[in-house]
């Protein structure tokens, strides 16, 4: 069964959903993240894999590299991995990919979400420039993850495209590796919290 990470607050704000391959490296690591960045602000965030094998703990080395981030997660060993169904996706609000193939793979098992499907550093840049388009504009930010997300059309033909949008699956290679992927993954996943959290 995948990480259901659920909000304290009764109002909840809407649903973000990782995906990768496994369920076992990268997007139970992102979803970790970004329930520590954005505290208790009331969001659900789960994870799954295209690939994954049902009951599955997360990969230790990522384990071990969030660690070293120094940022309060929940408590990573209970997590077990879970397969991606397409009522998951339909399910949230924003789906947040590792790589683009996986985002393509996304919108094929659920046509609905290619206006709410991105990759981890897409998604990065763009709510970043959404929240700069705003405070340009003098207007406060949304106070869901779903009309976040619809405010992402406005700004996405302003940003160059530069470098590689995917974070590489770290999986049976070495610890220094996993320790790249994590820091590429907060990097993202806190300018994600930045961008949604009020």
């Amino acid at each position: 069964m995948g990480e259901t990470i659920d909000p304290t607050a009764s109002e909840l704000k809407g649903s973000i959903l990782f995906v990768c391959s496994g369920n076992v490296c990268r997007s139970p690591i992102a979803a970790a993240l970004l329930r520590g960045y954005l505290e208790e602000w009331p969001v659900e965030v789960q994870s799954a894999g295209l690939i994954a094998r049902d009951g599955l703990p997360v990969e230790p080395k990522m384990v071990k590299a969030v660690q070293g981030l120094g940022v309060q997660t929940p408590d990573l060993t209970e997590f077990r991995s879970q397969r991606l169904t397409a009522d998951l996706l339909e399910q949230a609000d924003l789906v947040v990919t590792a790589t683009r193939s996986q985002r393509a793979d996304v919108v094929r098992a659920a046509p609905s979400t290619v206006r709410t499907a991105f990759t981890v550093k897409e998604f990065a840049a763009l709510v970043s420039d959404v929240v700069a388009m705003l405070e340009r504009n003098g207007e406060a930010k949304p106070h869901t993850v779903a009309d976040v997300v619809a405010l992402v059309p406005l700004v996405r033909g302003m940003r160059v495209k530069s470098g590689s949008p995917d974070i590489m699956d770290p999986m049976g290679r070495s610890s220094r590796t996993h320790v790249r992927a994590t820091r590429e993954i907060a990097a993202s996943v806190e300018e994600i919290a930045r961008g949604l959290r009020p």
